[in-house]
């Protein structure tokens, strides 16, 4: 159950990073894979562009889910990818 929870809380992260990335947003400020994830937790707003104003936010039941859902994580240059295995 735990790492069905994990997964699903990868997947989610992956994908509203790639949204981020679309619109523009730098998650990573500088920073790694967590950095990403906990500036996520704590929202990102788009600065400029069609996406203005926008906030970017993975919402987790605890902020500290983050730390099992980065086992299927994985950073490639300014990307989030999810590893299924």
């Amino acid at each position: 159950m735990i790492e069905t929870q994990n997964r699903r809380n990868a997947q989610e992260i992956a994908s509203e990073c790639q949204r981020a990335a679309a619109a523009g947003v730098d998650v990573f400020q500088d920073g790694g894979l967590e950095d990403a994830i906990l500036n996520l937790i704590d929202g990102v707003v788009a600065p400029d562009g069609p996406f203005r104003g926008r906030a970017f936010k993975v919402i987790l039941p605890t902020k500290g889910d983050y730390q099992g859902a980065m086992f299927y994580l994985e950073k490639r240059a300014d990307e989030v990818f999810y590893l299924p295995e």
